[in-house]
């Protein structure tokens, strides 16, 4: 099920999930800031310009989350809806979960005026499944991210 996320009832299981989504992900061999990442989720979640939900399963624990927000364009007068972290556990994906999240920021993104939703697809967690969700969602693929690390 589709929820708000509340920072003092879902802190635990959020920091768990950001744990399992580092040691999945392209930055795995990079420390963790848990007090950063602690901060910011505090900070973005109940802000009314910040997307944060989560998917709680049957027994009302947290299995995903999804925290987006609307920016401004560099160059041309538009809005575009972007994710800054999407993650769902690996015992729930394949589930609904992942389309009632990024539908749902759909719906939150255009109801603000957003003119792009511009979900982000680069954590290293199964990247092509997330690519290949998204095209059957009606999106279209728009580039890609590329790295160098020192």
């Amino acid at each position: 099920m589709l929820k708000d996320l509340v920072f003092a009832r879902d802190y635990g299981h959020m920091m768990q999930l950001a744990r399992q989504m580092h040691a999945e992900g392209v930055h795995r061999d990079f420390p963790l800031n848990e007090e950063r990442t602690a901060y910011i989720m505090q900070y973005l979640i109940g802000e009314d310009d910040v997307y944060t939900k989560g998917w709680f399963d049957k027994h009302d624990q947290l299995v995903g989350f999804m925290a987006g927000e609307i920016i401004e364009d560099l160059w041309v007068d538009m809005k575009i809806a972007t994710d800054h972290a999407f993650y769902i556990r690996p015992s729930a994906r394949g589930g609904r979960g992942a389309v009632a999240m990024i539908r749902g920021f759909e719906e939150w993104a255009w109801e603000r005026g957003a003119d792009v939703v511009r979900p982000v697809v680069y954590a290293g967690v199964n990247n092509d499944r997330a690519g290949q969700l998204l095209l059957r969602m009606g999106y279209e693929d728009a580039g890609g991210i590329y790295k160098k690390v020192r």
